[in-house]
């Protein structure tokens, strides 16, 4: 977009004070300018001096939106970090704690009519005891790829069929596959910490580039900081859902 600019006369005041005293011609001349920028409501937020020629100073105000696009650049952030904190979640379903669930069958893909297919969108899966997982097909004639899709899933389940529903039994953990378990845990949890990063790195870059288009220090600061808080607030998520989920692996 071309700057506008416009010669005003100072007289005997200051900058600050001159720019206080006169919002109202300012947008006066931008409304004759372009009725454009009425219709986008134009917001007045920065005005760089260019020179100074005699009573006159040149300025180019600038149409700026950028609250706008750094409220944008927040939304997006969160966002992006809400889809790595599901997909964490979703990978913290897959190990198992010692006691029988019915989240641990949550990433189970079925072939089903050809199409792989999330088990619970087939089957009713619910807990007889403590240590028994059972799976209701919805169709009795899907029983055996259900069955086929639990082996592949490698979750170290080995259900068994009545020829009506699978029964899975979840055996007791050792010490040994406990701390296993908590450190493939911890493992995820890095992984999704790597991803809530990048996707800080790159509100980051979208923040320089508004800095480059005028965004002035203050405001780049405090954008930095809210950024981080973003990022702090779901790495702390992160934390939280590990230390829950070690807790429950290594509870007997």
């Amino acid at each position: 977009m071309q700057p506008i600019i416009l010669h005003i006369d100072l007289g005997n005041q200051s900058l600050s004070n001159w720019l206080k005293d006169n919002r109202y011609v300012i947008y006066s001349e931008l409304v004759r300018y372009s009725e454009k920028l009425i219709n986008e409501r134009l917001e007045l937020v920065q005005a760089i001096l260019v020179s100074n020629l005699a009573d006159n100073i040149v300025f180019i105000i600038k149409q700026d939106k950028m609250t706008e696009d750094l409220q944008m650049i927040y939304d997006d952030l969160k966002e992006s970090n809400g889809k790595s904190l599901s997909h964490f979640e979703t990978e913290l379903l897959k190990i198992r704690a010692s006691k029988a669930t019915p989240a641990m069958l949550n990433g189970v893909m079925v072939e089903y009519y050809g199409a792989m297919t999330p088990l619970q969108q087939i089957a009713n899966v619910s807990t007889l005891d403590a240590r028994t997982i059972t799976v209701q097909p919805w169709e009795k004639q899907s029983i055996n790829d259900i069955a086929k899709g639990i082996l592949n899933a490698n979750l170290g389940l080995n259900p068994q069929s009545n020829g009506e529903q699978l029964l899975i039994s979840v055996p007791p953990l050792t010490e040994e596959r406990r701390r296993e378990l908590v450190k493939r845990a911890k493992s995820e949890a890095e992984t999704a910490k790597v991803g809530i990063r990048t996707n800080r790195k790159d509100a980051l870059d979208l923040l320089k580039d508004l800095k480059n288009d005028g965004l002035s220090e203050d405001l780049c600061k405090d954008s930095e900081d809210e950024i981080q808080k973003i990022t702090n607030s779901f790495i702390k998520k992160i934390d939280d859902l590990v230390e829950v989920k070690e807790k429950d692996i290594m509870t007997i």
